[in-house]
């Protein structure tokens, strides 16, 4: 029987890009290096996406999971991220999401998406010179986020980091900026109702 090809449309510009689902794409282009083009991480609590801010879709986009076992054949200890994670039952026995509900709880964990991101990305330098654009769940706990910029600025040096909330971002890239309404946000582990007005979020009148 013939495989499924995992693959995710994407329509820009009146052109189909076919992009596929799990891809090893080690792709650093050299206009970007040395600029101030901001790095873009959608990091959900099922999938994560990654990419360049000024380009219409994500480079990569990846179960958001780690697999940490010992292979007893060549007896060595592996990691794998992704769809790496669940391609054998060894792997996928001890896949884990950094995520305990929608926020991040294991850094550790989160430590290696965030340099399987860079590496596939083609970034090796121990230095990230793009400012980071990260999404974050409503409400996020401080000691959560503060321990994400821990990790960002001490791990990898990042110049900025900007958290912002995915449902508010996907409003504003849909023509929101300026408008009154109601945003509904179902994702993987919770549904959060937003209310704008104006294009601004009503945190504090947000559901989950």
């Amino acid at each position: 029987m013939e495989q499924p090809s995992h693959t995710i449309t994407y329509t820009l510009e009146e052109k189909e890009y076919d992009t596929p689902y799990y891809s090893i794409r080690q792709n650093y282009p050299q206009q970007y290096q040395g600029t101030n083009i901001p790095l873009v991480i959608d990091n959900g609590s099922n999938q994560c996406r990654a990419g360049w801010a000024n380009e219409g879709t994500p480079s990569m986009i990846f179960d958001n999971v780690v697999a940490r076992y010992r292979d007893r054949k060549a007896n060595v200890n592996v990691v794998t991220v992704g769809m790496d994670a669940q391609s054998d039952p060894s792997s996928r026995s001890s896949a884990r999401s950094p995520f305990d509900g929608n926020v991040v709880c294991d850094f550790d964990r989160m430590e290696t998406v965030l340099d399987y991101i860079f590496t596939v990305l083609g970034i090796t330098t121990s230095t990230i010179e793009h400012p980071l654009v990260m999404t974050e769940p409503v409400c996020v706990p401080q000691y959560s986020r503060n321990l994400m910029s821990e990790l960002l600025f001490e791990c990898y040096n990042a110049p900025s980091v900007t958290y912002g909330i995915d449902a508010l971002f996907s409003h504003y890239a849909n023509g929101g900026e300026n408008e009154d309404g109601i945003i509904v946000s179902s994702g993987h582990n919770s549904t959060h109702i937003i209310p704008t007005l104006q294009g601004k979020g009503i945190l504090g009148k947000a559901k989950r």
